[in-house]
C-alpha cells in the first residue's frame, strides 16, 4: 500500500528536528532521571536541568501556588502533565511558524 507524501514515515532524527520542544522534555527527563539515579556530575546534570526543565518548573511553580498542600507521586504526576502541556504547547506554536 502506498502511503501520501503527508504520512511518509519519518526517521526518528527527523521527529527530533521537526519537534524541537518536544525534544527538549525528552531531554529534561533523561537529565531527571540521571539526576535521581546519581549518574553523572551533579553540578553539570543540576544545570542542565535548570535550563531544561524550564516547562516542568512553571508548572511546579503554578501547581505550588494552586494546591500548596498535594505532595507525593500525585504531585510528580501532574507536574510532568502540565509541564508536557507547556512543551506541546509551545510545539504547536513552532509548527504553526515555522516555514514549510
Amino acid at each position: 500500500m502506498m502511503r501520501s507524501k503527508r504520512h511518509r514515515a519519518r526517521s526518528p532524527i527527523q521527529w527530533l528536528v521537526q519537534h524541537p520542544f518536544l525534544t527538549l522534555a525528552i531531554l529534561a527527563g533523561l537529565v531527571r532521571a540521571a539526576m535521581w539515579l546519581g549518574i553523572g556530575s551533579e553540578h553539570l546534570l543540576e544545570r542542565a536541568w535548570l535550563v531544561l526543565g524550564y516547562g516542568f518548573h512553571v508548572a511546579d511553580n503554578l501547581l505550588s501556588s494552586v494546591l500548596p498542600d498535594l505532595s507525593g507521586w500525585l504531585e510528580l504526576a501532574l507536574i510532568a502533565v502540565i509541564g508536557l502541556t507547556f512543551y506541546l504547547l509551545l510545539d504547536a506554536v513552532w509548527q504553526r511558524l515555522r516555514p514549510e
